[in-house]
């Protein structure tokens, strides 16, 4: 019993006690950590070779207009009912997911936008709240194809952030694209706290947008001015006028950052938008205007 007591309850802790003298978790995250690893460890989420291959090849299928064989088809297709869109109809849409469903899932509108497809990403949908809301208000948009979304807590394990994952269905997504040369937009949401942050810039930000690099797109500037003009709200750019929440870890930003993917022959790109607590929440009650989820299509 001692045994069992020390393996999975004290060492765990022991582990967080040195991570928050490390690095100085917030109480949310020290919280959620405490409970995951106070556990016996799961599987982590990082695919296998062989469920890699079949969740790249399934991609690379829907970006061409194919029936997926690897994923499964789930049924009804529905938005939650705890969603401010639920009532939104959902034709030609099916929903997938992966045979290991703590892989996340993938909803795919039909027929797909073939000069420039979209694909929306919601990594911690249970984490940043209100960002699955926000991930709907974007899919409702003809201009969105595809919406992505976590199954699982990202503190479940030490290998359940699929943001940060190398092998995941997010990045099977990213890597189709670039197989395929397809000029892909994505866009992957989160949340952010304002007193959490560490200058003055993210302080003020409502959106700190990035691309997963040092060295922004143009097109972000067309964002800031759209998210200013269209709803009054203060967006700053990663690499510009802030230096923080960057992405520049983000495992599906490096895939389409790399010099491979940089060709003239393709222009699938990463737009990673990061949202305030405060903006979130006036969000998720759907009174802004309908204009600012336009902007991130810029």
């Amino acid at each position: 019993m001692m045994d069992a007591l020390t393996h999975y309850i004290l060492k765990p802790l022991q582990r967080v006690q040195y991570s928050v003298h490390a690095r100085k978790l917030p109480a949310k995250v020290l919280l959620v950590a405490m409970l995951c690893t106070a556990l016996p460890s799961t599987q982590a989420v990082e695919m296998q070779p062989s469920e890699y291959r079949n969740a790249l090849a399934d991609a690379m299928k829907l970006f061409q207009q194919q029936s997926a064989e690897s994923l499964q088809l789930l049924t009804p297709v529905a938005i939650p009912e705890s969603s401010p869109f639920h009532e939104l109809a959902l034709k030609n849409v099916v929903r997938l997911q992966a045979e290991n469903k703590r892989f996340g899932e993938v909803w795919v509108k039909s027929p797909l936008n073939q000069t420039n497809p979209v694909v929306v990403q919601i990594p911690h949908k249970y984490f940043d709240k209100h960002t699955e809301e926000i991930g709907w208000a974007l899919f409702k948009l003809p201009q969105v194809d595809m919406i992505m979304f976590n199954d699982e807590q990202r503190y479940t394990t030490e290998n359940s952030d699929l943001t940060h994952i190398q092998y995941s269905l997010f990045t099977a997504f990213a890597d189709a694209a670039i197989r395929l040369k397809t000029p892909v937009k994505f866009i992957q949401i989160h949340g952010f706290s304002r007193d959490k942050r560490n200058t003055e810039a993210g302080e003020q930000a409502d959106i700190i947008l990035s691309n997963g690099t040092h060295y922004p797109f143009a097109f972000m500037n067309k964002i800031q001015i759209c998210v200013r003009d269209k709803a009054k709200l203060l967006a700053r750019i990663y690499g510009h006028d802030v230096d923080e929440l960057g992405a520049t870890q983000n495992r599906v930003g490096q895939r389409l950052n790399t010099q491979a993917n940089r060709t003239p022959t393709t222009t699938a790109h990463f737009l990673h938008v990061e949202v305030s607590d405060s903006l979130r929440a006036v969000w998720k009650s759907s009174q802004l205007p309908p204009g600012l989820a336009l902007c991130f299509l810029q």
